[in-house]
């Protein structure tokens, strides 16, 4: 249900989008190929996907064991019920306003923002067992998937044709909640396993990746408009 409602919350955020006219022999030439093929060939999109897709799986803890891990830890289910309410709460508004930061910058610049707050998200959750920590740290889920999911959509938007998008978010979706996401979970056992620490730990080097990847992205982007002025 969540994979369903999470991938109407992205169609949402492409539709509120304003998208980008593409040269016409592109698209003429797109026509002909399957959108699968397509998006192999869309380098662009590729660094972006990845990183998007590394902080949605950095979810995994949270989805899975972090309920067990308060419930050893004295929470009530009304405490945790809180918690998770509130990251619902702070998504829909990122929903709501989170395309406005495209005005200011990138959709790859975006994804760092996005890795960075939820890098931040993840050690609060870590470190603090308080019930009014955890409720304010879960408001970074406006940025691990609300802003992570409004960067991808812009992304789609300016480098996917037309045929082609709805591949891209099953491409999307597919690394996110398929391999990413088993791994991370398995990841954050081991480390409670092994190290008597919170789970959460584990997730924390997924937004440091993603946030690594798409500031190369940034840096390329950067790179390339300035030599473009330069005339090159």
């Amino acid at each position: 249900a969540f994979i369903v409602f999470l991938t109407l919350l992205c169609a949402l955020a492409l539709a509120r989008l304003k998208p980008e006219t593409a040269e016409t022999g592109r698209e003429e030439r797109a026509r002909a190929q399957a959108p699968l093929v397509m998006l192999m060939k869309l380098r662009p999109l590729w660094p972006g996907l990845i990183a998007a897709a590394l902080i949605l799986a950095s979810n995994a803890h949270f989805f899975t064991l972090a309920a067990v891990e308060w419930s050893q830890a004295q929470m009530t289910v009304q405490t945790i019920s809180l918690i998770w309410t509130a990251g619902i709460v702070a998504e829909i508004i990122g929903f709501r306003f989170g395309a406005a930061f495209l005005g200011w910058i990138s959709p790859a610049a975006l994804l760092v923002l996005a890795a960075f707050l939820s890098m931040l998200r993840w050690i609060a959750l870590a470190l603090w067992v308080d019930s009014a920590v955890l409720v304010v740290a879960q408001l970074g889920q406006a940025a691990t998937i609300a802003l992570t999911s409004i960067a991808f959509a812009a992304l789609v938007t300016r480098h996917v044709p037309q045929q082609a998008v709805t591949s891209a978010f099953a491409v999307f979706m597919l690394l996110a909640m398929g391999p990413f996401i088993s791994l991370a979970t398995l990841a954050s056992s081991a480390v409670t396993t092994v190290f008597a620490v919170s789970g959460f730990v584990a997730m924390v080097p997924l937004c440091v990746l993603a946030a690594a990847i798409a500031a190369f992205d940034v840096k390329k982007a950067r790179d390339e408009t300035t030599l473009k002025n330069m005339g090159y």
